[in-house]
């Protein structure tokens, strides 16, 4: 992993925080890849989330960012625009810059699941599930 003036920042932000584990799974996922980026997580309140996106967007090496609970929905009212997921949701925890500046939300949670049921061999065709 290179830490540089070139790292790519993609934070997670969530209330709590130190249980999640995904930084250093995506980080290691990034480093793999050959990406010099990193996944910071950051312990943002409620009350703090709008004033603390504000400040992440104008960071020029922020390439998105994700969110945890309980910062779904409100991500999703932040962004210019949204996938059809995360519009039919009405909640977004992947946020990415795009080319034009615009901010896209997307939610990958059931993409994630399906994902991990299917690694370990299950198999989710004609079964219903609640996340």
């Amino acid at each position: 992993m290179r830490l540089d003036g070139e790292t790519r920042l993609i934070p997670i932000l969530g209330d709590p925080i130190a249980q999640v584990k995904s930084p250093a799974l995506l980080g290691r996922r990034l480093a793999e890849a050959g990406l010099n980026a990193i996944v910071p997580p950051a312990h943002v309140r409620p009350g703090d989330f709008a004033a603390v996106v504000d400040g992440l967007k104008r960071i020029g090496n922020l390439d998105g960012f994700i969110v945890t609970i309980p910062h779904k929905f409100a991500a999703a009212a932040i962004c210019d625009r949204l996938s059809d997921r995360a519009d039919f949701l009405g909640a977004a925890n992947v946020l990415r810059r795009q080319a034009d500046g615009a901010w896209l939300g997307d939610h990958c949670d059931g993409q994630g699941y399906v994902a991990g049921i299917r690694a370990e061999g299950g198999r989710i065709e004609g079964r219903s599930v609640l996340l």
